[in-house]
């Protein structure tokens, strides 16, 4: 039976057993800023929180209604989740302070400035 929940988990590696999914992200790196889109569908825009520090950041979402999943075969498993959560590791230093965000359509759009360090050099 552990075998079987092990390849299960292997599978599906988004499922995580407190009824927790990983959202689908895309994520782009462009000169100034890196941007982060989330799919969190059955989600309102209050239900969202957002950690960031300087090289990573965490989304939570409350889904407004449970998702069951039920998977019929040698093993059955029954599976309800309730909510999202995704931690990311980003490819540069952020300003979190300087976050912004917006949700719409059930599309989280996170823009994160880069912590850029410009040193003026002086011509002799």
């Amino acid at each position: 039976m552990e075998d079987i929940d092990a390849m299960l988990r292997d599978i599906a590696p988004s499922w995580h057993s407190a009824g927790c999914l990983e959202p689908l992200i895309h994520m782009r790196e462009e000169d100034e800023e890196i941007v982060i889109s989330a799919d969190l569908p059955c989600v309102k825009k209050e239900d969202i929180d957002i950690y960031c520090t300087e090289d990573a950041i965490e989304i939570r979402a409350k889904m407004t209604r449970d998702l069951r999943f039920e998977r019929w075969g040698t093993v059955q498993r029954e599976i309800t989740f309730n909510s999202f959560r995704r931690s990311i590791a980003l490819p540069a230093q952020v300003v979190p302070e300087r976050a912004r965000a917006s949700f719409r359509g059930g599309i989280l759009e996170i823009r994160l400035p880069k912590k850029i360090k410009k040193t003026r050099i002086k011509i002799e």
